[in-house]
């Protein structure tokens, strides 16, 4: 990994773009995530024809530790993979079973590397849709997740339907189609407003639940920020209705007025590199497009976009040339928020990542991710024997630095120079390394 640079501050940047979910707002990971695991299994087995034994497993907490951010499933093998930097399968799984080392070398060759995840490794968006995203999945937050433990319990039922057949069946899994399914099902936009989706009927009746309150501290420094004549926007791969409902939650019924454009259903990487249309909105629906040669508006709320429109704004608001404008963005998901925004657009990019609340020398957790932030059956998130994993070379690669919650950035004056001593951009401390 190349030497990360040592000091940092946001009093850099003229621009500074923030993610929503997982970042400015946060949620009650020990509450969500169960909830979430729960959803899937149930449209399993009521419209795929599942058995009911997926949702025993709900009963039981120690599952919770099968769960960890960043793990690819291999979708035809029916394997879960934890990968280091150069693409090496550090461990596997199928189904639920630990695969031995001469399965993983039967399944993926001697050096244990699929040529699916190297293509991922090159170009993180070359599975995001098309024939490669059929075959892999990266589960890369905390609304799929659960994914992988769902995947592995339905891997494991077909299995046992083979064996008790006694068939010699080798065929494809189909259980990642079906899972897909699940997830635009719960989590479409348009089952916001329509009832659908229990994932959104659950969030609007218990909030409280679910959702954590933005410190006071992460409010007061956003308007320092926008005080300090830096522009701030807010981009979030949520539509505008429920984005309104859990920030007006989080951060108090005038969050708008925290940035001086918020934009949302963003379709995020795209945002970042394609030309899609900004559209306006009329209350909680979309309205007309706006050309791509024309001027946005600032205190207003767009849908969908494109960096490239939005960076030009920004830059005649501040008469200052495109080339010479610094901009900055922040958010949780290594590569939607991270990767995106450096490799494909040209920006700064500060990484968000509560495992390093976990893997700290500061052992007690807080009480909203108890039992789902730290995996005992997978380790750590950031290495293994000593080895980074491919998620601490994307923020070492990718990142100017790396906090557990925005609130430990927020803590300091806008003007603060933070400095790690360490070269990945950990801060305030590295994850403890484990050899």
């Amino acid at each position: 990994m190349r030497p990360h640079t040592k000091a940092f501050s946001f009093n850099d940047y003229h621009v500074i773009g923030f993610d929503l979910d997982g970042t400015i707002l946060r949620y009650n990971l020990d509450e969500v995530v169960p909830m979430e695991h729960e959803l899937l299994c149930r449209y399993l087995v009521e419209h795929k024809g599942y058995s009911n034994q997926l949702l025993a497993f709900l009963d039981k907490p120690c599952e919770m530790d099968f769960l960890q951010k960043g793990l690819f499933l291999d979708a035809e093998r029916g394997n879960v993979l934890k990968l280091d930097n150069n693409g090496y399968i550090l461990k596997a799984n199928h189904g639920t079973r630990t695969m031995t080392d001469s399965e993983i070398s039967n399944a993926y060759g001697c050096e244990r590397k699929w040529s699916v995840t190297l293509q991922f490794i090159n170009d993180p968006l070359c599975a995001w849709n098309g024939p490669l995203a059929e075959k892999m999945r990266s589960l890369l937050d905390y609304f799929d997740i659960s994914v992988s433990l769902v995947f592995a319990h339905a891997i494991d039922e077909i299995d046992a339907k083979r064996k008790l057949n006694n068939t010699t069946d080798q065929s494809p899994y189909n259980v990642w189609a079906d899972i897909l399914e699940a997830l635009i099902h719960i989590y479409t936009r348009e089952n916001f407003s329509n009832g659908k989706s229990g994932y959104f009927e659950k969030i609007k009746s218990q909030p409280d639940r679910y959702l954590l309150k933005t410190s006071p501290v992460v409010i007061d420094w956003l308007r320092k920020l926008k005080e300090s004549n830096k522009k701030l926007f807010l981009l979030t791969g949520s539509h505008i209705d429920f984005a309104n409902f859990t920030a007006s939650y989080a951060l108090g019924e005038n969050w708008r007025d925290l940035f001086d454009v918020v934009i949302c259903f963003a379709r995020k990487p795209g945002f970042f590199h394609a030309g899609r249309e900004f559209h306006q909105i009329d209350g909680f629906r979309e309205a007309d497009p706006i050309n791509l040669d024309e001027n946005l508006e600032f205190n207003k709320v767009y849908s969908m976009g494109n960096w490239k429109q939005l960076q030009k704004a920004f830059a005649q608001s501040i008469d200052i040339d495109v080339s010479d404008m610094r901009s900055l963005y922040v958010g949780d998901n290594l590569i939607q928020d991270v990767y995106a925004p450096e490799a494909l657009a040209g920006m700064d990019s500060l990484a968000i990542s509560e495992e390093m609340l976990s893997e700290s020398e500061e052992s007690e957790l807080p009480n909203h991710f108890k039992k789902i932030i730290a995996s005992n059956y997978w380790e750590s998130y950031f290495y293994e024997d000593g080895v980074p994993t491919l998620w601490t070379h994307i923020v070492a690669k990718y990142s100017k630095m790396c906090v557990p919650t925005l609130e430990h950035a927020a803590a300091k004056p806008i003007d603060y120079e933070f400095r790690m001593n360490n070269e990945i951009g950990f801060y305030p401390s590295p994850p403890v390394v484990v050899e």
